[in-house]
C-alpha cells in the first residue's frame, strides 16, 4: 500500500521498506517551517513498516529521538526581507562620471499626495538636487522644498502647462537629513526625488521648456566641461512610461493613478563647454508636458569668467539742467560686449520724466530699458533711475551714446544726474531676462538705502543705481561692494551714483545692494545683475 501526504511544504509516500534509520516504530512530525501555526503530522508505523520522506524545504531537521519515536522538521528557506512598495521601481543610476567629473552618489525617492519627504544618507558634504514633479488643480502649480536645516534655492522651475516641474538644490552638511517637498495647490499627486552628486559644487546653466504635444525635452548650453545633467518632467495626460533614448538613463518614474507620469532623469555622459545638450525622452508624444534641466558642475570644472567691467569704459558723464539729451565721451568696446547705460537724475516732482530713448554713434545697437524706478509724492519729492542696456557683437572704435529725456532737464544748479557708460566683458548678449528690482522712499526718510535681488543664474555681477534726492554726500558701502561712479550736487543737495559688488555670485543667490548716508534722505534705486555669458 503507498500513501502520500502533503503538508505545507512536506509530501511523504508510504511504502515497504526494511528500515529507516534504524527504527521500525516511528512517530513523523513534520512541518513546513519550526515556530507558530507551522502543520504537523504525526504518523505510526506497524512492526516492520517503513516511511520515505521528501522535504521540498531547505533542510529536514531531525529532533526529539528516541528508541521508538523522533521528530522530523522540514525547514523552508529564510525568506529576504519584503521591499518596500513604490508605485514604480527606481533604476539604478548609470552612474555618468569621468576623472573630476561629476557622479551621482544616492538617490532617494518618495511619491505622496500634497506632500512627500525623504530620509537621505549622507556622510559627506555634498550636493543635493530635489527633483520635484506635481499634479495641479489650475494652472500654476508651484511647490517649496524645506529640511535638513539645509539652505534650499530654486534652481528652476517649469510650470507653461498643467502641472509642475521644478528643481531646489542645496550644499550638505556632512549628516543625513529629512527633505520634504509641499506643493502649493494641495489634494494631488507630488514626486520627490532627491539626488546626492559627489565632486559637484553648484549649479550652471537651467532651461525649462513646455508643449501641448510632442517628445518632452529641454536643451541648455553647459558652461563648464565635466558638467552632469539632469532634468525632471512632468506629463500632464497620460500615466504612460516613457520612452528614453540610449542617451539617458531614468533615475525615477511614478505613474500616478491621476493619470499622471512623473519622471527624474540624466544624460550619461558629462559635458563639453559650451556645446548644446539636450535630455528628454522619445515617447510619448502627444501629451502636454513640462520638463526642466539643469548642469551639476563638478568641482574640477574650471570656474566661468563672471561679467567685469571694461577699461574701455568712458568716464562718468554728469548731465546739465534744462536740456533734453546728453551725450557721452567717445570710447571703443571690443568685440562680444554689452554695453550698459545707467541713469540716476533729478526731476521736478509728479513730472512722470524719464529717458526716451538711448541711441549710439558707429554701428547702430538695439538699446532695451531693463529696469525704472521713478516714484513720487506728487509734492516734494522727484527724481529717477534707470537702466538700458545693449548687445555689441563687433569691435567699435571712437562711438559715443545719447540719451533723449522725456522732457528737459530739471532747471537748478548743475549738474542735475549722472549717465554711466559700462563695457562689460564675458557678459551674455541677451540680457533681456536678467533680474532686477525697484526699491524707494519717497514719503519718509531712511539712513539705510537697499534693494535686494534673486540673480537667476551662476557668475552674475550685481549693480545698484541709486538716487539721493536731499543731501550731496558720499555713501558708505560695505567692503563687499565697490562705488563704481558717482556725481555730487552740492548747490542743490543730491547725489548720484552707482555701486558694483566686488565679484560675480557664483551661483544663483539672494544678494542686497546696500549704503549708508549721514542723515535720512528719500530717495530711488535699481538693483540689477548682469548676466554671465
Amino acid at each position: 500500500m503507498t500513501r502520500r501526504t502533503t503538508m505545507g511544504v512536506s509530501s511523504m509516500s508510504r511504502r515497504r521498506r526494511s528500515t529507516i534509520i534504524g527504527i521500525a516504530l516511528l512517530a513523523l512530525s513534520v512541518a513546513a517551517a519550526a515556530g507558530a501555526g507551522a502543520a504537523v503530522t504525526t504518523l505510526s508505523l506497524g512492526g516492520n513498516d517503513s516511511e520515505h520522506v521528501t522535504c521540498s524545504g531547505s533542510s529536514l531537521q531531525v529532533s526529539n529521538q528516541s528508541a521508538t519515536s523522533l521528530d522530523l522538521n522540514c525547514v523552508a528557506p529564510t525568506p529576504s526581507p519584503a521591499p518596500t512598495p513604490t508605485p514604480s521601481p527606481t533604476p539604478t543610476p548609470s552612474g555618468a562620471t569621468s576623472a573630476g567629473g561629476v557622479s551621482q552618489d544616492r538617490v532617494s525617492a518618495a511619491f505622496a499626495v500634497s506632500s512627500a519627504s525623504v530620509s537621505v544618507v549622507s556622510g559627506s558634504v555634498e550636493l543635493a538636487v530635489a527633483w520635484v514633479s506635481a499634479d495641479d488643480t489650475a494652472p500654476g502649480q508651484s511647490a517649496v522644498v524645506t529640511g535638513g536645516g539645509l539652505n534650499w534655492q530654486l534652481a528652476g522651475r517649469a510650470n507653461g502647462q498643467r502641472g509642475d516641474a521644478e528643481a531646489w538644490y542645496a550644499m550638505t552638511t556632512g549628516s543625513s537629513f529629512t527633505a520634504t517637498a509641499t506643493a502649493a495647490q494641495k489634494g494631488k499627486y507630488l514626486q520627490l526625488t532627491v539626488i546626492t552628486y559627489a565632486s559637484a559644487t553648484g549649479i550652471g546653466s537651467v532651461n525649462v521648456a513646455s508643449a501641448a504635444t510632442g517628445a518632452a525635452a529641454a536643451t541648455l548650453t553647459p558652461t563648464t566641461a565635466g558638467s552632469l545633467v539632469a532634468g525632471v518632467g512632468m506629463d500632464y495626460d497620460k500615466a504612460l512610461a516613457r520612452t528614453v533614448p540610449a542617451t539617458s538613463t531614468l533615475d525615477r518614474q511614478d505613474l500616478a493613478s491621476s493619470g499622471d507620469t512623473m519622471w527624474v532623469e540624466h544624460l550619461n555622459s558629462l559635458t563639453k563647454a559650451g556645446v548644446p545638450v539636450t535630455l528628454g525622452v522619445t515617447a510619448p508624444t502627444t501629451d502636454r508636458w513640462d520638463m526642466l534641466a539643469v548642469e551639476i558642475v563638478g568641482a574640477a570644472a574650471e570656474p566661468a569668467a563672471g561679467p567685469s567691467i571694461d577699461a574701455s569704459s568712458p568716464p562718468v558723464t554728469a548731465v546739465l539742467n534744462n536740456v533734453s539729451s546728453v551725450t557721452t565721451a567717445t570710447f571703443s568696446p571690443g568685440a562680444g560686449t554689452v554695453l550698459y547705460a545707467a541713469f540716476s537724475m533729478d526731476s521736478l516732482p509728479g513730472s512722470g520724466a524719464t529717458t526716451k530713448s538711448v541711441t549710439n554713434s558707429g554701428s547702430p545697437l538695439a538699446w532695451h530699458l531693463l529696469g525704472r524706478e521713478n516714484s513720487t509724492d506728487g509734492q516734494r519729492v522727484g527724481g529717477y533711475v534707470e537702466v538700458w542696456w545693449a548687445a555689441n557683437p563687433k569691435a567699435q572704435t571712437g562711438i559715443s551714446v545719447t540719451a533723449v529725456f522725456s522732457q528737459p532737464t530739471k532747471n537748478v544748479a548743475p549738474p542735475i544726474g549722472l549717465l554711466s557708460i559700462f563695457v562689460v566683458d564675458h557678459a551674455a548678449a541677451d540680457q533681456s531676462k536678467a533680474a532686477w528690482s525697484a526699491s524707494a522712499n519717497v514719503t519718509g526718510v531712511d539712513t539705510v538705502l537697499s534693494g535686494s535681488i534673486t540673480t537667476t543664474a551662476p557668475n552674475s555681477l550685481v549693480l545698484g543705481v541709486f538716487d539721493n534726492w536731499d543731501s550731496s554726500e558720499s555713501p558708505s558701502i560695505s567692503g563687499a561692494q565697490r562705488l563704481v561712479s558717482i556725481v555730487l550736487n552740492p548747490d542743490d543737495r543730491d547725489t548720484y551714483w552707482v555701486q558694483s559688488a566686488a565679484a560675480a555670485t557664483p551661483l544663483p543667490a539672494k544678494v542686497t545692494m546696500q549704503a549708508t548716508v549721514a542723515t535720512g534722505i528719500h530717495w530711488h534705486l535699481v538693483t540689477w545683475e548682469i548676466l554671465a555669458g
